[in-house]
């Protein structure tokens, strides 16, 4: 087996779409959409990360195997950038009230964070039948090093099955969020908001 890291290209976006949608899919967002069109979701993830790549401030990894992409990693820059409200179009029958409420309530939450000037782990996503085989740690050592020569501080929010690996690279917990969903006829929603300081061997 053979593990690359790489820089992502643009032609690599329907990858990392289905890459997201393939370890998100249990997810209430992503369920929603779903559920509504599978192929409408592939559009609105393509949408996103074609966005996202047009963003200096993003950086994007990718991850393959034999060729073949399994994940990979986006982070944004520290400092104050241009707010971004970017939302791309939803497939047809897609719950919006859930969209809607589950992003407002992500974003007020961190809007009172203090966390604006940290650089910001977006995204962390590996293929299901690639999880816990070494790929999200190949691809957090390489995207740390290149934050870490301009960034002291790397913020993320953490969801359950994530938070083990960010603590093995010292993201510490510092509080949570918990969105609940219950007028939705879902479960609620639970993350760990988690910053990691730049060790001394790295400044």
């Amino acid at each position: 087996m053979s593990l690359l890291v790489r820089p992502a290209l643009s032609a690599d976006i329907p990858s990392i779409a289905n890459i997201d949608i393939a370890a998100s899919s249990a997810h209430p967002l992503t369920a929603s959409l779903i559920s509504a069109s599978f192929s409408g979701t592939v559009s609105a993830f393509i949408s996103l990360y074609q966005h996202l790549f047009s963003l200096p401030h993003y950086h994007f990894l990718i991850a393959e195997i034999d060729g073949q992409p399994v994940g990979f990693t986006a982070w944004k820059e520290g400092g104050v950038h241009e707010p971004d409200n970017f939302l791309p179009e939803m497939p047809e029958g897609a719950d919006t009230k859930l969209i809607g409420y589950f992003m407002e309530t992500v974003k007020a939450h961190k809007a009172g964070l203090g966390i604006e000037e940290l650089a910001e782990l977006q995204i962390l996503s590996i293929c299901p039948e690639y999880q816990r085989k070494g790929v999200g740690s190949a691809l957090l050592k390489l995207a740390l090093e290149e934050s870490d020569k301009n960034w002291e501080k790397m913020y993320v929010r953490s969801s359950a099955e994530g938070r083990g690996l960010y603590e093995k690279f010292e993201w510490k917990v510092t509080g949570t969020l918990s969105i609940e969903l219950k007028e939705f006829g879902l479960e609620g929603d639970i993350t760990w908001d988690m910053i990691r300081e730049v060790g001394k061997e790295n400044k």
